[in-house]
């Protein structure tokens, strides 16, 4: 689009109406020329593109993401409720004794530092067979190493919630 303080300068085509058409193809290739001619081509190629294919749109990948991050949380709450619910149903202790996940992952496999809770026993079995699980706690894609949510607050939290259902 032309901006409005710079329209008088465009001359036919945008702001004079075009009369000589015994020069319409030298006016073309002039006009075909000009700045303001090429950005809206572009603006035009674009808004024609994100019409005819919206998956490439900046919303739709950005409402894409957000869609594939809440599937994902809500398979890994999941898998942690289950952690916590075998626990409660074998009626063993969730917490264990000064248990910290070491810095680094032996073998692509998640390693802990002091007496194991059966909480954490528990994902670990869970992690054999979980994909998902294994990367959300070894840390691959997070952005906050906080949210993990095998803290003994967010493990309370879940009971709390089950307990209400």
């Amino acid at each position: 689009m032309v901006p409005a303080k710079d329209r008088k300068s465009t001359g036919v085509f945008v702001n004079i109406p075009f009369i000589k058409f015994h020069k319409m193809d030298e006016k073309d290739k002039a006009h075909q020329k000009t700045q303001y001619h090429e950005k809206a081509m572009i603006a035009s190629t674009e808004y024609k593109e994100s019409v005819e294919m919206p998956v490439r749109n900046v919303d739709c990948l950005i409402q894409r993401q957000i869609l594939e991050n809440i599937v994902r949380n809500h398979h890994i709450i999941a898998r942690v409720a289950e952690a916590i619910l075998f626990c409660r149903c074998q009626c063993i202790a969730l917490h264990g004794d000064k248990e910290t996940p070491s810095s680094e992952p032996v073998d692509g496999n998640l390693k802990y530092s002091g007496n194991l809770s059966n909480f954490l026993a528990a994902l670990q079995m869970i992690v054999k067979r979980d994909d998902i699980l294994r990367n959300h706690l070894l840390g691959l894609g997070l952005t906050n190493d906080n949210a993990k949510y095998t803290s003994m607050t967010i493990q309370n939290e879940i009971i709390d919630i089950i307990a209400k259902e």
